[in-house]
């Protein structure tokens, strides 16, 4: 048999690169940020798009129930299968994102090099999903792109690119482990998808028990840090816009901290109204 040519080979080799590397060790570097109550972990920029082989890239915990985290899968769980036996659904078994962290903010770009029908191992699903169990959380709510959760004085946001629903399981036909609630956030309509988690903050003053209340100073260099990252990032992160969620702080216009607002109760500006606007342009 005659062997095929030098640059042929070196161009296989790199064609079936990012399926064939999952056997192959390498060098990982994780990033963990945490607080009283909560933490945020992620293993930085790791083999981005390519063949995942039960890769946990990053996770925010908040007790050992209450923990969210998001995968690309290959096979989703059929009824009446435990779902420690499908080692291609929650281990994130298709592709692997482009995952950074900076302080209590997570970015995870999913854009896998290869598509499904080409999948060596068998083809992958559409959509990526997040794990975030209601019922281990004191408070769940959806609005829009976004989810927030809270646990105690701990609180998460979490966004989806691709508009995301819960997903209702039958219990007595699915192996929930025990969770009545949805659980399951699924991203239809590709693969491709941008889950950004945030472990946030307000201008509350800091407590032993609420370690997220910066005081205003500090909830104005929380959001110049983190609207400095997403600025500087905005291109290879294909950031289009960033949300501030909650405008000022008057009974419930924030589902979770009565200090998250830019604006004092009758509308008077904090701090983080004059950095908010620095970056958006205009006057105060």
């Amino acid at each position: 048999m005659k062997a095929a040519p030098p640059d042929t080979v070196r161009s296989l080799a790199r064609s079936l690169a990012p399926q064939l590397n999952i056997g192959l060790l390498s060098e990982a570097n994780t990033y963990t940020w945490r607080s009283g109550g909560a933490m945020l972990s992620t293993v930085q920029d790791f083999r981005k798009g390519q063949a995942s082989q039960q890769h946990h890239v990053w996770q925010a915990t908040f007790s050992p129930d209450a923990q969210v985290f998001t995968t690309h899968p290959r096979v989703a769980t059929e009824p009446g299968v435990p779902w420690h036996e499908n080692t291609e659904d929650w281990t994130g078994n298709a592709s692997l994102p482009r995952s950074a962290q900076v302080h209590n903010v997570n970015i995870s770009i999913y854009a896998p090099l290869f598509a499904s029908k080409d999948v060596l191992q068998g083809s992958y699903q559409e959509y990526t999903h997040a794990y975030l169990p209601q019922e281990k959380f004191d408070e769940v709510v959806r609005s829009d792109h976004w989810t927030f959760a809270r646990l105690g004085d701990e609180y998460l946001a979490l966004y989806s690119w691709r508009d995301p629903d819960w997903v209702t399981y039958d219990t007595e036909a699915f192996d929930t482990n025990g969770l009545e609630k949805p659980f399951e956030l699924i991203a239809d309509g590709g693969p491709n998808n941008v889950w950004i988690t945030e472990i946030g903050w307000s201008s509350g003053h800091p407590t032993r028990s609420n370690l997220f209340a910066k005081g205003p100073a500090g909830q104005a260099e929380q959001m110049r840090g983190a609207f400095t990252l997403f600025k500087n990032k905005a291109i290879p992160w294909r950031l289009q816009r960033i949300y501030w969620f909650s405008i000022d702080d008057q009974a419930h216009s924030c589902n979770f901290c009565d200090g998250s607002g830019m604006f004092k109760t009758g509308f008077v500006p904090k701090q983080s109204w004059y950095t908010f606007v620095k970056f958006a342009g205009g006057t105060p």
